[in-house]
């Protein structure tokens, strides 16, 4: 058997050598998609290109209000709060599975007060004058111990917690990219629907103005009174339009709001105030297109997670092998 052919056990002074039992964790390959020759020809408001990816990809929209929002959502989002905090309990239960490895030593202390009784057989004796009934017995113990791991038991359990802890940060830059991106996205419709209310607005004043126009015409004879309710009609369906774009607006702002984790209505007075729409950048640094997969957070943390499993294996293997 593996566990017993790799098995070396000579004493050198308290040393043993030992081995790792279980199958070795291989990362998939993935071979790189050939390289396109991008159309330079192609008129198009945004396209991808190969080159240096940049991190903070929302500062291309030249938007400092947007740059402030996520500046705030890094710092406030709840969901990246309980993210960090998997992470730092990942990296604690890695600290756990390594002291397994480490002499474990115990201390115990016990302290026990007794009084004995003047009526019990105390009493047939002659005690010395003045002899206290009261005494004290205290001991004092400390034990340590030692499990070799010959077998990898424990080498496997830290391996399998670095995988964990390296998942539960790939969760984490997950989680941030996911409120990135819909932080980013709700902030481009609210700036869009602010600026369908503006043209509305003015389409609205347009069709005031041409009720006053059609009413004068009629006053004068040239016009018919089925002129004038055609306009009146174009004005009220205008000015129906209005009415759910403030309530996009408001529904875009509490989304925002709730992102950041403030209360409703928090970023209204902020973000109420219509500013002109980010330009798309005209090109997108993408990377080679064959790395775009292992650059996804959740691919990432799916193959931390067969990591992880994969090293358990080799946990459970050494347990046949381990003593209770």
């Amino acid at each position: 058997m593996r566990a017993l052919a790799c098995l070396s056990a000579p004493m050198l002074g308290f040393g043993f050598t030992g081995c790792t039992v279980g199958p070795d964790y291989q990362s998939p390959e993935i071979t790189a998609a050939p390289r396109r020759t991008p159309l330079e020809t192609v008129d198009v408001p945004s396209r991808t290109v190969e080159g240096k990816i940049d991190s903070a990809w929302w500062k291309s929209f030249r938007d400092s209000k947007l740059s402030s929002l996520v500046e705030r959502l890094v710092a406030q989002n709840l969901d990246l709060k309980t993210a960090a905090e998997r992470v730092i309990q990942s990296v604690a239960q890695r600290q756990v599975a390594a002291s397994q490895g480490l002499p474990q030593i115990e201390g115990q202390s016990l302290t026990t007060y007794n009084r004995q009784s003047p009526n019990g057989p105390l009493s047939l004796l002659t005690p010395a004058p003045g002899a206290p009934l009261e005494y004290a017995l205290f001991r004092d113990g400390l034990t340590s111990s030692w499990q070799l791991d010959l077998f990898g038991r424990v080498r496997r359990a830290v391996e399998a917690a670095d995988a964990n802890a390296l998942a539960a940060v790939e969760n984490r830059h997950g989680v941030a990219l996911a409120a990135l991106a819909e932080l980013a996205q709700s902030y481009m419709q609210l700036r869009g629907t602010q600026k369908r209310f503006e043209i509305a607005k003015r389409n609205l004043r347009l069709a005031e103005q041409n009720v006053d126009l059609v009413n004068e015409r009629l006053g004068g004879g040239i016009a018919t009174t089925l002129d004038l309710a055609q306009a009146r009609a174009q004005q009220a369906t205008i000015a129906a339009t209005l009415p759910p774009l403030r309530t996009q607006e408001a529904e875009l702002i509490n989304a925002i709001g709730l992102l950041l984790g403030d209360a409703p209505r928090a970023l209204e007075a902020e973000l109420h105030r219509s500013q002109i729409l980010p330009r798309v950048p005209r090109k997108i640094p993408v990377g080679l297109p064959g790395t775009l997969v292992r650059r996804r957070p959740d691919v990432r943390e799916a193959e931390a997670r067969l990591h992880e499993a994969t090293a358990q294996t080799g946990v459970a293997v050494a347990s046949f092998y381990t003593p209770a």
